[in-house]
């Protein structure tokens, strides 16, 4: 068989109700498919609460939960291989052409998973002619930024802002053009504890 499709994974949103969830995408074996749950912030691989349901292996198969996911969780499905090469083939002896199309089947499908993992990756772009670019170990409480030569990574302590005092200029009943005009042409911030809007051709200047 040969593989045209490029994905290795497929997204789908739950909604309370589905359980069963089709993963078209040509398998090996039942470990070769992994199953997250994302909640948030949180993924997590799942283990158990679902079963996979074959009519083809060649074409896939179905997620199958036991109870429906959550409105609003996401299910996210892989194919995701070992990576070794286990096809053994005689030597001076006969084999099968499914043998060597499984292989490459195989072969290409570790691509594709290479590739899934690559575009998730952060990347310079094609235009920049920085390469080797190494994140530094994680540091508490630090950012990543770029060093002073601009010619790498580094861990950076984050710089304290301290703001002035906050003054209480007075409520203008939800006039905002009274407000603008009693603050003048001083720069001050202007903070809005309600939602407004701004018309763009009204001369507003928000520092």
């Amino acid at each position: 068989m040969t593989v045209l499709t490029v994905p290795n994974f497929i997204y789908y949103l739950g909604d309370g109700g589905t359980t069963s969830f089709p993963f078209p995408y040509k398998a090996f074996a039942d470990e070769n498919i992994k199953v997250y749950q994302i909640v948030g912030p949180t993924t997590t691989l799942l283990t158990s609460g679902y079963s996979l349901s074959y009519t083809n292996i060649q074409n896939g198969c179905d997620v199958v939960f036991s109870s429906a996911p959550a409105s609003g969780t996401t299910i996210y499905i892989e194919r995701e291989l070992d990576e070794e090469q286990t096809t053994d083939l005689p030597t001076g002896g006969a084999f099968l052409e499914s043998v060597i199309e499984g292989a490459f089947d195989f072969l290409t499908m570790l691509v594709q998973q290479l590739s899934s993992k690559v575009s998730r990756a952060i990347k310079m772009s094609v235009s920049s002619g920085k390469t080797d670019i190494d994140f530094p170990d994680p540091a508490a409480n630090n950012v990543i930024g770029w060093n002073s030569l601009a010619t790498g990574l580094e861990n950076k302590i984050p710089t304290t802002i301290t703001l002035g005092e906050i003054a209480v200029i007075g409520d203008y009943s939800d006039s905002i053009e009274t407000a603008v005009a009693t603050i003048g042409l001083t720069k001050k911030t202007l903070i809005l504890n309600k939602r407004v809007t701004l018309l763009r051709e009204q001369p507003y200047l928000l520092i």
